[in-house]
């Protein structure tokens, strides 16, 4: 607002500074009030309270002290002009001059000051432009007003100019006071920087200008950024007046010192300043490089600011930065029925403080405070969390700080749950395919740290499992965020993907061949499932941007069953289903794994998965073997003049070195591998790969998606190495691939999908499961 005021003064104090004959108590008067008119209709604009009336008393209401303090501090500068104008005319100018050049928002380049000289200055033309008024006059006429501009009382049409010429917006002369230029140059520099003058002037010689014409084309120079000072000056010539535009540089930048600056690294200074580094100094030049350090703290969400600047001589300036620094961080539970809050809850302080990165004494960074709202609400514990700054007790305009307080409503974290699905691996099995229900109980906030404790039972017509499951998300005060999980269960699982029949019996309802269970007894149904006792521990961390690490241990036992529980050797054909001698294989293996995701600023996302499993032959019964797997996906959104699509790329792969029961080997075909096949329908080998080639695109809204997919894969001729050989027994070709069409429907338990695939035979199926959400 001061600033403001600066503008809409600057044209009255040059004229009665030039004319002091007429800054008499009445002219101040005017002035004054006119000030004090800008100061109300600014405060009403802005609804500061009193703004709708004209008042000598500071105006009261309840705003925010600094402001009002500000207000008021202004309002009493300006009074006491009034009152040095009614006591002592004479001085009044230099007090009402100080009153509007102080305050909190001084400019920090000095082009308003430059302004001011450059208005005042053109009131040392008025008496030329008075005198060589042109409307067709001939070179006599003009000659003769050049004599009269010279005869006793000529100052009188300098002071009756300057008065005709105060107003509320600008210096002017009369509407009829034109001018004939007879030439435009310029003075006072050389080389590219008189260029550089010459070339932001607009008027032309043997035309008439007005009196703002020349004021504009002086304004025209300083605006090049290159000058300390513009100023008119007028010539009169026998072919009319030649305007001189005395010009004096700017001195050479040779030095920037910033203060204050915490967060600003230096390079960033020396490459927004690297242009002007030994060259003349440039106003507009200087407030871009100001920009950028600006931008510098708001692309990053740093609330830090440029100040204040100013000149050291011999071509250094010293810039001020002030960057907002976090005083306190607090902590506030509140209760969600009475909305009450206190020091502490349910969860513990230092479990959540271990989630923030914003600390006391650092630099306020909002994006940060961002990131912090997120690990919040990922420990999965609060309803909402709000964060609520404030202005802290011993903040100060050079040194601002700020308190932040989390206010958290904590949500119930125990309880039971229960469920159903569908569960793909068992859509073409039993009179109920795919069904499958779960019940659980959950602690979701143990002990007060945000561990995770579950018990889970899933129940389906073949497949059941009991889990146990203990997470802590962070592990003492670990510094890099080890999480560690913790996992006994107990799974029974369908072996017919591997050794169920072969594809051409179940399509044509052929009768099974005979073999015998270890009892002797025949097996009509031919099903074998895998039961699972697993125990194991895993540890996690975040390696660097998008990549994560995981390293855990595990012990398992597994045997086959029959569909009547009965412990099995062999399958319906013949081949082993066990690897040891006995009727159980034992293992314990060692796991390491890398993960990555990421997305690149076009929107294309990727996500690499790379896995080794050693097992460990603690005891010479167990088994001993290797196992690499890696999976990789990338998806890349494009536009088409009708809608948005995306084409997505996947890839996985694996290999198993040493000992590989049946029930370990990769399967190939079905709804995550090969589509167009069942389940296993492609091969089951030591080695193996598949691919997908996938075409997205929107069919209504954002709910629903429509997709063309194509699909292969390969065992690389390695079924025959897997004990038994089950997929050689049932004919799989070990290799194949499908395509079709399909369609996915976003859900609140993901994104689900039905497809419609063809294989190379000419065979079709439906599948249905979860899709990648990428």
């Amino acid at each position: 607002n001061l600033h403001a005021l600066q503008n809409q003064t600057a044209t009255d104090l040059p004229v009665l500074s030039q004319s002091p004959q007429l800054f008499t108590q009445e002219a101040a008067k005017r002035v004054v009030l006119r000030v004090r008119s800008h100061l109300h209709e600014s405060m009403f604009r802005h609804g500061w309270p009193g703004g709708d009336q004209i008042s000598t008393e500071p105006m009261a209401g309840k705003r925010r002290p600094d402001i009002v303090q500000a207000r008021d501090n202004v309002w009493q500068q300006l009074q006491a002009a009034v009152k040095a104008v009614a006591e002592a005319p004479e001085h009044a100018l230099a007090t009402l001059g100080n009153a509007l050049q102080s305050g909190p928002h001084r400019r920090i380049a000095r082009d308003q000051p430059q302004r001011l000289q450059l208005q005042a200055s053109f009131a040392s033309l008025s008496a030329a432009m008075r005198g060589r008024e042109h409307s067709g006059a001939t070179s006599s006429e003009r000659k003769d007003r050049a004599r009269k501009s010279n005869a006793p009382g000529a100052q009188q049409v300098v002071g009756n100019l300057a008065d005709a010429s105060v107003s509320d917006d600008t210096v002017s002369a009369p509407e009829d006071c034109n001018i004939l230029v007879s030439e435009v140059a310029v003075a006072g520099v050389d080389g590219e920087l008189k260029k550089v003058a010459e070339q932001a002037l607009s008027m032309k010689p043997n035309f008439t200008y007005g009196f703002k014409d020349i004021q504009a084309e002086a304004q025209h120079v300083f605006e090049t950024g290159y000058f300390k000072r513009v100023t008119p000056v007028p010539e009169d010539t026998r072919d009319g007046v030649k305007i001189t535009l005395k010009v004096e540089a700017n001195d050479e930048l040779r030095g920037i010192v910033v203060e204050g600056a915490n967060a600003l690294p230096q390079v960033v200074v020396e490459e927004a300043f690297a242009k002007m580094h030994g060259r003349t100094f440039n106003f507009n030049s200087y407030r871009s490089a100001l920009g950028k350090l600006n931008g510098w703290y708001m692309d990053r969400g740093i609330d830090g600011r440029i100040t204040e600047t100013s000149e050291e001589g011999e071509g250094v300036v010293r810039i001020r930065v002030s960057e907002m620094v976090v005083g306190d961080v607090v902590l506030r539970f509140v209760n969600k029925d009475t909305g009450e809050s206190k020091p502490e809850g349910a969860t513990k302080p230092e479990a959540i403080m271990r989630q923030l990165s914003t600390r006391p004494g650092q630099v306020c960074n909002f994006h940060q405070a961002e990131r912090d709202f997120g690990s919040l609400m990922s420990m999965d514990i609060f309803e909402s969390v709000t964060l609520s700054p404030q202005v802290a007790p011993d903040c100060t305009p050079e040194n601002p700080k700020v308190d932040l307080t989390w206010m958290m409503v904590e949500k119930k974290t125990r309880g039971f749950g229960a469920g159903g699905g569908i569960s793909s691996q068992s859509l073409s099995d039993g009179a109920l395919p795919g069904l499958i229900g779960q019940g659980s109980w959950f602690e979701g906030n143990l002990f007060g740290l945000n561990q995770k404790l579950s018990a889970t039972l899933e129940l389906a017509q073949d497949v059941s499992t009991f889990r146990i499951n203990h997470t802590d998300p962070w592990v003492g005060s670990d510094p890099h965020r080890t999480s560690r999980t913790t996992t006994m269960q107990n799974t029974r699982t369908s072996g017919n993907n591997i050794h169920g029949r072969a594809p051409d019996e179940m399509r044509h309802n052929a009768r099974a061949a005979d073999t015998s269970s270890d009892n002797g007894q025949p097996q009509e149904s031919g099903g074998v499932t895998v039961d699972r006792l697993q125990g194991g521990v895993e540890y996690q961390r975040p390696l660097a941007t998008g990549w994560g690490g995981t390293l855990g241990v595990e012990w398992q036992r597994a045997k086959c069953t029959d569909d009547h529980g009965n412990s099995m050797k062999h399958d319906m054909y013949g081949s082993p289903v066990i690897f040891s001698s006995g009727t159980s294989d034992t293992m314990a293996t060692a796991l390491l794994k890398a993960s990555y995701t990421g997305r690149s600023t076009s929107g294309a996302a990727t996500e690499a998965v790379v896995s080794m499993e050693q097992a460990l032959p603690l005891r010479s019964s167990w088994l001993n073997f290797n196992r690499f797997r890696a999976r990789g996906l990338y998806s890349v959104p494009f536009s088409t003049p009708l809608r948005d699509c995306q084409l997505l790329f996947n890839a996985k792969g694996g290999m198993i070195v040493g000992d590989l029961p049946p029930y370990e080997a990769f399967v190939i075909g079905g709804n995550y591998s090969v589509r167009g096949y069942s389940d296993g329908g492609v091969g089951t080998g030591r080695n193996y790969a598949t691919g997908t080639t996938e075409l997205r695109f929107p069919l209504w809204k954002k709910s629903i998606e429509g997709s063309l997919f194509a699909d292969g894969g390969t065992d690389f001729g390695s079924g025959a190495s897997v004990k038994g050989d089950p997929a050689g027994a049932r004919g799989k070709p070990g290799s194949g691939y499908g395509y079709g069409a399909g369609m996915l429907v976003h859900s609140p338990i993901g994104l689900l999908r039905l497809d419609y695939a063809f294989n190379p035979e000419g065979h079709a199926r439906f599948h249905f499961g979860l899709a990648s959400q990428t």
